[in-house]
């Protein structure tokens, strides 16, 4: 006849078995979501992120550039011509983001081409001209492009440039107050001529591409974690299965 503590304790040495495979796993996991969470961090030193102005020709897209990488401005410089890029850094809330910055033609003959320069965009400034009505008409235009180009609407800013020429200015703020309503989209007014809010907005940007990438990177850290969760559930049932038969 079976003696019953040795049942209990063949019983016991298992749960215990099971019990230290699973703390075993959970050590290994921690590891791999430690090492998952450091890959997948938002950004390092060595990280571009691209941003992309776009906007009707003369806007002044080339000149909001211009100041932020050179903080100089050229009243006379010639039309971009399909697209210009320049790298440089951004520091917000202790933190530094390596912007590469490209620079789109707005004729309409090198629309076709600008469409090429969306892809692996991070953030889009799209910028107009206060003084000039039909520049502000083609943000519609725009909009629509960048968004059917895969850019996420919390990483488009609305820029309206030569701010210097608010005495002056066709776009009244109440039509730029329901435009930026109806997007739900950051709005800045800028001047390249005199710098005021350039680096603003280009740190705005920064920040938006930052909070972008932190949830991306929580949903990735969230499904690794329940795919790791699955597994573990799943390594415990096949040996709890095999010892109690």
């Amino acid at each position: 006849m079976n003696n019953p503590k040795e049942k209990k304790n063949v019983r016991t040495k298992t749960q215990k078995s099971i019990s230290a495979e699973s703390n075993e796993l959970g050590v290994k996991n921690s590891s791999v979501t430690n090492d998952f969470i450091r890959k997948t961090r938002a950004f390092s030193n060595n990280d571009k992120y691209k941003i992309i102005l776009v906007g009707d020709t003369g806007v002044g897209k080339t000149a909001i550039v211009n100041r932020f990488i050179d903080n100089v401005f050229k009243k006379d410089h010639n039309c971009t011509i399909g697209v210009e890029f320049f790298v440089k850094s951004v520091n917000f809330d202790n933190n530094v983001m390596n912007l590469l910055i490209w620079d789109t033609c707005g004729q309409e003959r090198y629309r076709t081409i600008t469409k090429q320069y969306y892809r692996n965009v991070a953030g889009c400034m799209v910028v107009f001209d206060i003084s000039k009505k039909n520049t502000f008409d083609n943000i519609k235009y725009w909009m629509k492009d960048v968004l059917e180009n895969g850019i996420e609407i919390n990483t488009i800013i609305l820029i309206g440039n030569k701010e210097d020429l608010r005495d002056v200015r066709e776009v009244s703020e109440k039509d730029v107050q329901e435009l930026i309503s109806q997007n739900n989209i950051k709005y800045i007014e800028v001047s390249a001529k005199s710098g005021s809010n350039v680096h603003q907005c280009f740190q705005e940007i920064a920040k938006k591409i930052f909070i972008q990438k932190e949830h991306e990177n929580s949903i990735k850290l969230t499904n690794h974690m329940n795919d790791q969760s699955i597994t573990l559930c799943d390594v415990v049932y096949e040996k709890d299965r095999k010892n109690c038969c």
